[in-house]
């Protein structure tokens, strides 16, 4: 079935007997998949930490990473990163 296009169906017996079409539907399009984030991270030095941040980092969506642990903060900088552990998103 196309997306947007509102359809009925009827059943039909050997009889060629026709039913009552059922209620209208229509077939939606899938969702928007987010992009993959985009880390960066930024080595220490002598004189300040290293940080790690996601570069297209967007309030209306949700992050997840594992192992648990780490949060993003409102500017997409991560936070609560062990020190020697890989993580993915």
């Amino acid at each position: 079935a196309a997306v947007g296009t509102s359809y009925t169906v009827t059943a039909t017996n050997a009889s060629t007997c026709v039913s009552s079409p059922s209620a209208s539907f229509t077939n939606l399009a899938m969702l928007a998949t987010p992009d993959a984030p985009t880390v960066s991270t930024t080595p220490p030095t002598c004189s300040a930490a290293g940080f790690t941040s996601i570069t297209n980092y967007s309030s209306a969506l949700t992050y997840t990473f594992s192992p648990t642990g780490p949060s993003v903060n409102g500017s997409g900088l991560v936070t609560g990163a062990a020190v020697g552990t890989s993580y993915t998103e």
